[in-house]
């Protein structure tokens, strides 16, 4: 009897044992699946398209996507798949749906969150974009922080223009879940909303925008007819050359405690050097073309800097300011 007693034991230890052993179940594929529609009765143009995308919303990254050709008229069934291993059940998610007018212009839009344990949805109205407002909102700079780069943002009708302080980066208008999703080279600006948008330089982490109060230096110098602005640091200063023959320099030093102007500076031909005079001071800039990097904020220009002025020498990064459109 004890015998028995001692084998069954071990039989229910070795079980447990098997038990330990196995792998966690793995979470099945996702179906999300939503019926699209718009209450307005209107058919689009062909080759009008509906794309929809599932966003973790934690991670802020897309998971799933499905695009619908020729969507002219309601109802549109998406139904997105979401592999094994790619969602969590305790993820946060929202699904962003977008019907776009043959040019990639959004005619209707709606988005809403995804839960695990229910990601049948059911029907959704698609809400109208109003494509006037739209077109205004787009001939107007507007500011953005995105961590700690001041970005100024211009929609154009097949793009936009990004103003970062080292250049300024023409873009194209690719397709987007929601928003306007714009790309060029190693650089992609997504806007979401009028407030909000995500910026990703060079394949780093995407970097979490907001909207400023108004525009960057480097923007609002340009506005104000400055064509070179060059930063230092330590005391931290800065100049600021106007356009023209004969353009004006500003002079800031010692954080801005000491201003200067000149009012009548002089480039050499090819504008790498400039030289200019003030009752009791003398001004020599030279420029080098070569990567140039802020000590403070790690940024890099196009050109280094090397200011004198009487006796008193300065290095700083800088660039020109070429013109731009108008608002």
């Amino acid at each position: 009897m004890k015998r028995l007693a001692i084998v069954l034991a071990v039989l229910v230890l070795a079980a447990c044992q098997r038990s330990a052993d196995e792998p966690a179940p793995v979470a099945e594929a996702l179906e999300v699946r939503v019926q699209a529609h718009y209450l307005e009765r209107i058919m689009l143009p062909p080759g009008s398209w509906l794309q929809a995308e599932l966003f973790d919303e934690q991670a802020d990254e897309l998971v799933a996507a499905q695009r619908i050709d020729e969507a002219v008229s309601p109802p549109f069934d998406v139904q997105i798949t979401v592999a094994a291993g790619n969602w969590q059940p305790e993820g946060e998610y929202r699904l962003y749906l977008t019907l776009n007018l043959p040019d990639g212009r959004p005619r209707f839009s709606a988005e809403l969150p995804v839960s695990a344990d229910q990601p049948d949805l059911g029907e959704v109205r698609l809400v109208a974009v109003d494509l006037h407002e739209a077109g205004r909102e787009s001939l107007r700079w507007v500011g953005y922080r995105c961590g700690e780069v001041p970005v100024d943002f211009l929609a154009l009708d097949d793009g936009a223009i990004l103003v970062l302080p080292w250049a300024d980066i023409e873009l194209e208008q690719v397709v987007a879940a929601s928003g306007a999703r714009y790309a060029g080279g190693d650089v992609e600006f997504w806007t979401r909303g009028q407030d909000e948008a995500r910026l990703t330089l060079d394949d780093e982490q995407a970097q979490a925008c907001h909207r400023s109060e108004g525009l960057s230096p480097w923007t609002r110098a340009r506005q104000n007819g400055v064509h070179f602005r060059a930063t230092g640091n330590e005391p931290g200063w800065l100049v600021e050359v106007g356009g023209g023959g004969e353009p004006s320099v500003s002079l800031s030093l010692d954080y801005g405690s000491r201003m200067l102007d000149f009012d009548e500076a002089s480039w050499d031909q090819d504008r790498m050097n400039l030289t200019a005079d003030s009752p009791g001071n003398h001004l020599e800039i030279a420029l080098t073309e070569t990567e140039c990097v802020d000590s403070m904020v790690g940024w890099t220009f196009p050109l280094r800097v090397e200011m004198r002025l009487n006796d008193m020498s300065l290095q700083a990064c800088g660039r020109f300011l070429e013109d731009m459109p108008e608002e």
